[in-house]
């Protein structure tokens, strides 16, 4: 979910019209639209299409409520290390369900969990996962997905993930995009069975419209385990200066973080995003991702 003013940056001419038309004020950028988010160019073969990889919808118990996740793994017979996937969008946009797959290319198991399950899914998915227009989106950010919510979808996730006899029961990683990687950063300062959180220009400090009681920097001092970033220099939804700032906070607790930027906008990361994907970028942050990973996870 694309959160802030910034969002506007990777949309095209239409989707900024009907944005604005549909919501002056509320800047909340789940929908893509057909035009952009519709048109693939993922260089090369999919992660989910590589023949070791075995990959699938699965179900998850949170709270009183059935949810759903996206699983990858690798198909030969053994117990691997487990990275979490907080989506910024529904779990169709195609790129949340890719990264789950990149990880299982990488020898891990990847789950990403349908944190915005309350967001009806569209009639097309594929090219806009979300029905919800923006103002509904940001009313139920607001006001039907507090945080404690989401991390309840998160540990679901978690559970899930243990009770898998393909996953290794040590430390599991997690990985956020956008404001999941907000929320990735909030679910790493409140668990203990997390390892290692990356975050792809997770966004920092929201604006008050939606209602958010605490940010990252609040629960900072509960973050002691290594933090990895990835931030486009040109991303006004997730400034590289609040990301400066968290790194700086981090090292001075002494926890081990690493933040890296790249000469491109928000979603950078996104291939079905025809005007945010950057595929150097995207490539570069990937390789770097699966490193960490290795080294803190297996």
């Amino acid at each position: 979910m694309c959160i802030g003013d910034g969002c506007n940056d990777e949309r095209t001419s239409v989707e900024r019209r009907s944005f604005l038309a549909g919501a002056a004020t509320a800047v909340v950028g789940v929908a893509l639209g057909s035009e952009a988010a519709g048109r693939q160019k993922l260089s090369g073969t999919r992660a989910l299409d590589d023949p070791s990889v075995t990959h699938g919808r699965v179900t998850l118990k949170s709270g009183s409520e059935t949810i759903d996740g996206y699983l990858a793994r690798p198909k030969k017979k053994g117990r691997y290390p487990a990275v979490i996937v907080v989506p910024g969008n529904r779990i169709e946009e195609p790129y949340i369900p890719e990264t789950a797959g990149m990880l299982a290319q990488g020898g891990f198991v990847g789950l990403a969990v349908n944190i915005y399950h309350l967001m009806a899914v569209s009639g097309n998915p594929q090219s806009s996962p979300t029905a919800a227009s923006p103002q509904e989106q940001l009313n139920i950010v607001a006001n039907k997905m507090p945080d404690e919510l989401t991390m309840r979808d998160i540990q679901a996730g978690l559970d899930y993930l243990k009770a898998q006899p393909f996953v290794r029961r040590k430390r599991i990683g997690i990985v956020g995009f956008c404001s999941g990687g907000r929320y990735a950063l909030m679910f790493t300062a409140q668990s203990k069975e997390i390892g290692a959180a990356a975050s792809f220009y997770g966004t920092l400090i929201l604006p008050p419209r939606f209602n958010r009681k605490r940010t990252p920097f609040d629960v900072i001092k509960q973050i002691r385990v290594p933090v990895q970033g990835h931030y486009g220099t040109q991303d006004t939804n997730a400034p590289l200066a609040d990301a400066r700032r968290f790194e700086k906070e981090l090292r001075a607790q002494k926890t081990p973080v690493e933040i890296f930027t790249y000469e491109a906008g928000h979603g950078f990361f996104a291939y079905n995003r025809e005007e945010a994907y950057q595929p150097e970028a995207a490539s570069l942050a990937k390789e770097r991702t699966l490193a960490f990973f290795r080294r803190y996870l297996q």
